[in-house]
């Protein structure tokens, strides 16, 4: 007889296929676990029903973003009611926003929470007016402060060596400086500047409003503005225009002198005029780093605006309505307007940023989506977006015009090698006073000196040296690369003229490339935009 049975090479062929088939079956389980998958749900609902509480509460309150100085803190409880007081235990609100309590949540949890857009809750204090921590219901609030009581905690390291990493101006801040039409102090204080916004915490204007700022410093403070250093974040806080603004000193601004390596100034904005001035010397090279907002800059300046006169009266060295002077070539300077007026004797003068380091032959990094409406003028090397230096500038655009002595640009006015200019376009007229070789050349639309590379670009600004009109190229001279890149009646290889006509029409729009749209608003006047301005 023979007997029936199965080979060995089978039966490990068998036992292999039952090893990957339990394989996928444990996979799957692992995938599709019922209950990570429900806590995952429990999650999602709990952030819907808070997140709608608190939309509701904000259309109580009136809230607008951006646009109110009200916002949401406090329990789930204190904010919504107690009918949510079962969220309490994991949740919280701050600054209106939904935030969880780390020690609630497992690490998986946690991931779900953060990529749906909820944050761990930080340990913050609130900054009020001296008038409302006097209230009797906030006297013993320890998480209340007043800004000279902030100011205090920085200086002392009571603030993050205590454990804090957050501080937000909750309401419109008076420091309560008043000055007479000279500039003389008649009441309040002198301001002295909060020494630090240390690493890894932030200050956050919550959209608010500071006023009654009063800085009339002399020589011997070099380094003045609301904050001297910033090594944190700074954030949607407003310099109001009713502050008083005037050195003979150097390293000067509004909001901050020095933002130093991998800090953030993030949506700030300054309205108030910033004038240097010396009344007893003529030298051209004193008050050095005069800006709107920001004096010195080696990290991060991103959507901020500057409406305030910028004004060095004597010299200027390094002048601008955002960023004076940049320091290193990992500086990024994203999405800022200029609208104020921009004024300096010196050079280095720029409506959006001064220079790059090294007497402005070092880097300024990256500047790009940057727009300048204010009057730029001074004495030499001029420009609308930045003075001079080597780097990236994208997606930049200039309107103001652009009066200087000895040199005016429309987007920079000398650009070193390693320079990429790229999609950038000048509407402003240029106007130069005098020529004189050895502080540069006279005018050009995109630049006055082209050492580096120019791609995508236009200009129709106009150019007047000595006020008689030389029409306007994209350079003066070139040394280097200059790519798909046109100005106002070029005449091309093909014998198309660059017309008015032909500027605005789809053919140039689709010549400049994918970073343009056309102007179906009239904000252009017809002529092309940049794709992020719409």
């Amino acid at each position: 007889m023979k007997k029936k049975g199965i080979s060995l090479i089978v039966l490990i062929v068998t036992i292999i296929v039952m090893i990957i088939l339990a394989a996928v079956v444990v996979l799957t389980i692992t995938n599709n676990n019922p209950i990570d998958n429900a806590k995952k749900a429990t999650i999602l609902n709990d952030i819907a029903t808070l997140k709608d509480g608190i939309e509701i509460q904000k259309l109580n309150i009136g809230y607008k973003e951006g646009k109110t100085n009200l916002n949401l803190f406090g329990s789930i409880e204190e904010v919504l009611g107690d009918d949510y007081k079962a969220y309490s235990k994991k949740y919280a609100i701050e600054s209106s926003k939904l935030v969880y309590k780390d020690k609630a949540f497992s690490e998986k949890e946690i991931s779900i929470l953060e990529e749906n857009g909820v944050e761990k809750e930080s340990k913050y204090i609130t900054i009020v007016n001296d008038s409302t921590k006097e209230k009797e219901e906030n006297k013993n609030n320890e998480r209340m402060v007043t800004l000279k009581k902030f100011q205090e905690k920085i200086t002392n390291k009571e603030f993050s060596e205590t454990g804090y990493n957050r501080a937000y101006i909750t309401e419109d801040i008076d420091v309560g400086a008043k000055w007479d039409e000279n500039g003389t102090l008649i009441s309040g204080e002198e301001w002295t500047p909060i020494t630090s916004i240390p690493k890894g915490t932030s200050l956050d204007g919550d959209n608010h409003k500071i006023k009654g700022i009063y800085i009339n410093a002399n020589t011997s403070q070099r380094e003045m503005a609301f904050i001297k250093e910033n090594y944190g974040i700074i954030e949607n806080l407003t310099i109001d225009k009713d502050c008083y603004f005037v050195t003979t000193s150097s390293f000067f601004a509004s909001l901050l002198v020095y933002n130093r390596d991998n800090a953030k100034v993030i949506n700030c904005i300054n309205y108030a005029n910033v004038t240097a001035k010396n009344e007893t010397t003529t030298r051209w090279d004193i008050n050095w780093q005069i800006s709107g907002l920001v004096s010195h800059n080696l990290s991060i300046i991103k959507d901020c605006e500057n409406y305030g006169e910028v004004y060095a009266k004597v010299g200027g060295y390094g002048v601008a309505g955002v960023c004076a002077a940049i320091e290193s070539k990992n500086s990024l300077i994203s999405g800022c307007k200029n609208y104020g007026k921009v004024t300096g004797c010196g050079s280095g003068i720029g409506g959006v940023c001064g220079q790059g380091a090294q007497n402005g032959a070092g880097s300024f990094g990256t500047i790009k989506n940057c727009i300048n409406y204010g009057e730029v003028s001074g004495s030499w090397k001029l420009a609308g977006i930045v003075s001079r230096g080597n780097g990236k500038l994208s997606e930049c655009a200039n309107y103001g015009i652009i009066k200087g002595n000895n040199g005016s640009a429309g987007i920079i006015n000398e650009s070193f090698e390693n320079t990429d200019i790229s999609n950038c376009y000048n509407f402003g007229d240029l106007y130069t006073n005098s020529y004189i070789e050895v502080y540069g050349k006279p005018y050009g639309g995109i630049v006055c000196n082209n050492m580096g590379k120019i791609s995508n670009s236009y200009n129709i600004g106009k150019c007047y040296l000595k006020k008689e009109y030389k029409g306007c190229e994209l350079f003066y001279t070139n040394t280097g690369e200059v790519e798909n890149s046109y100005y106002l009646n070029e005449t091309l290889d093909d014998g198309t003229i660059l017309t008015e006509e032909f500027m605005k029409s789809d053919n140039f729009l689709n010549m400049l490339g994918s970073e343009y749209v056309k102007d179906n608003s009239g904000k252009n006047n017809g002529y092309p935009m940049l794709k992020w301005q719409k």
